[in-house]
């Protein structure tokens, strides 16, 4: 009797490892559907915009780049032309990395009155809009 208990206990163990196997299988397999999901260029693309869309430090790198390079272009255009010597050359150039560092130290202050300004500009608009304002 004893016998028999030892092999129904060890029948009883091997049914638990194996719907234990079927069980991780499974898990296994979904695992590596997701895995293989998720690896697809298109999607690590998405996700990494997705990432850098709610970084807000990235956001604010990316506006005070963006604020620097184009001042620095426009500095640049609006002092030197082709036909310009080159000393003004020059100076356009030196003045151009000036107003870019300058913009790009005051990047934050620049930013916030751009907003300001733009938020007040939206506010005039809206009132101007509103039904019953005469317009």
């Amino acid at each position: 009797m004893a016998k028999q208990n030892a092999s129904e206990r060890l029948n009883e163990s091997i049914r638990l490892l194996e719907a234990r196997q079927i069980v991780e299988g499974r898990i296994f397999r979904e695992q590596l559907k997701l895995t293989y999901e998720s690896l697809k260029p298109a999607n690590l693309i998405r996700s990494t915009v997705n990432e850098l869309a709610g970084n807000y430090g990235f956001k604010n790198g990316l506006i005070e780049t963006l604020l620097s390079v184009s001042s620095g272009y426009l500095a640049k255009k609006m002092l030197a032309n082709s036909k310009s010597n080159l000393l003004v050359k020059l100076l356009s150039e030196i003045l151009r990395y000036g107003v870019a560092g300058l913009v790009s130290k005051n990047a934050g202050s620049i930013r916030n009155l751009f907003f300001e300004l733009f938020g007040k500009f939206l506010n005039l608009t809206v009132k101007n809009e509103e039904p019953g304002s005469g317009a």
